[in-house]
């Protein structure tokens, strides 16, 4: 399972990891670490455009 993409569908594993985690056996808590996980990267990747670096592509993956 995947969540994110290029452009503004880089913000949707903020929304998406609690819905691809519902139906599965993973703990409430690792799907907060999770979301906070995907916020955190965000942040650097966005640091990183700032400085003029010009791809950005946010996207998380959940395997078992």
């Amino acid at each position: 399972m995947f969540s994110g993409g290029k452009g503004k569908n880089s913000s949707l594993p903020d929304r998406e990891i609690p819905q691809l985690a519902q139906g599965t056996n993973i703990p409430d808590k690792k799907v907060s670490a999770l979301v906070y996980a995907s916020k955190v990267t965000a942040k650097v990747d966005t640091a990183a455009i700032q400085d003029e670096y010009n791809l950005y592509h946010h996207t998380v993956f959940l395997t078992n």
